[in-house]
């Protein structure tokens, strides 16, 4: 071993180097440990959605793409129902035909309220479509009972 402060050798077991008289510090050995690694946590951030994922038509959630299904079903129903009345409505086979459009028009209202969410507006909005339907239903009877 040998003094840390003037470089002369010195015994193991000596406190003070002879020649400087500097206090000779017994080192350690150094063993190394294993690091142990702790887990890391963090504070929860609150309620994340999850991406969407675009598997639905429009990419979106799926109360776009309900909402999405009913205004084409919608459209294409009110199209044809007014080009029967326009070009033929008197035909009987063009009546059951507007007919099965008006059933079909009013079944696909029923989307609506399966894209709200929260339950009350959800019953509320089965209430007035079905009033809805009930008064679509009776106009188109009597057009109907009128063209007979």
């Amino acid at each position: 071993m040998y003094c840390k402060n003037c470089g002369q050798p010195v015994a193991d077991n000596a406190k003070f180097c002879a020649n400087c008289g500097a206090e000779q510090v017994m080192e350690q050995p150094v063993t190394s440990q294993p690091v142990v690694s702790q887990p890391v946590y963090s504070q929860p951030t609150g309620y994340q959605p999850a991406p969407a994922n675009g598997n639905n038509l429009l990419g979106g959630d799926l109360n776009s793409t309900i909402l999405f299904v009913f205004a084409i079903i919608f459209f294409v129903t009110h199209v044809i129902m007014e080009l029967i009345a326009f070009y033929n409505p008197y035909d009987t086979i063009w009546i059951v035909v507007y007919w099965l459009m008006v059933i079909i028009s009013n079944l696909s209202l029923l989307l609506i309220p399966l894209a709200i969410k929260k339950t009350p507006l959800k019953i509320i909005s089965f209430v007035l479509i079905g009033l809805v339907v009930l008064y679509s239903s009776f106009f188109h009877v009597k057009n109907i009972i009128q063209l007979l």
